[in-house]
């Protein structure tokens, strides 16, 4: 579940390449994403980052104890449409950088969250696009063999569709979609 090495790097290089002020991240996991894309952050540059699993925030806190970046993560604890939720309501400021990597399902959700609360020509990235490589294009979607892979290719499919993203997908890990915001 945690985001490999090669990735690490890319999502660095990334960030980097945006300077983001305000990076938004939906799933945590132990929080080595969150460090890879704090490396790009313009001066004064914030992640803030929801998680549900509160298991899992001492491990992320201890991490992001030890780095340069501590000051610059913010934990949005708790279910991830509901911070969301409450983020559409009240967040005035807009992301320029936006990843998700949480639970599949609720991707659709997250895509039109991001689009709300991201500026114009920010970037959006979605790991898992391909869903252990059960979501790759060409399928009819019925022919998907679980729900979650269902989900991921529709989504894919709508993604390439929609005039408010250029989308490109990367064979990276469990492919990697990157989508400016239109």
């Amino acid at each position: 579940m945690v985001s490999g090495a090669h990735q690490g790097r890319l999502l660095s290089l990334l960030s980097s390449l945006v300077r983001p002020a305000k990076v938004l991240e939906i799933g945590t996991f132990t929080g080595y994403s969150a460090l890879c894309l704090a490396e790009g952050l313009a001066p004064g540059g914030v992640v803030e980052t929801i998680e549900l699993n509160d298991e899992l925030f001492s491990i992320q806190a201890e991490f992001w104890g030890r780095s340069e970046f501590s000051g610059q993560i913010v934990l949005r604890p708790g279910e991830a449409l509901e911070v969301l939720d409450g983020m559409n309501a009240v967040v005035k400021e807009e992301f320029d950088l936006v990843f998700i990597d949480a639970d599949k399902a609720n991707y659709p959700a997250y895509v039109e969250h991001a689009h709300r609360l991201m500026r114009k020509g920010g970037l959006m990235i979605l790991d898992n696009m391909w869903r252990d490589g059960t979501a790759q294009p060409g399928l009819p979607i019925e022919a998907y063999p679980c729900k979650e892979a269902q989900i991921l290719a529709a989504l894919n499919v709508q993604m390439k569709n929609d005039p408010r993203w250029e989308v490109v997908v990367l064979p990276l890990r469990d492919g990697l979609s990157l989508c400016r915001k239109i």
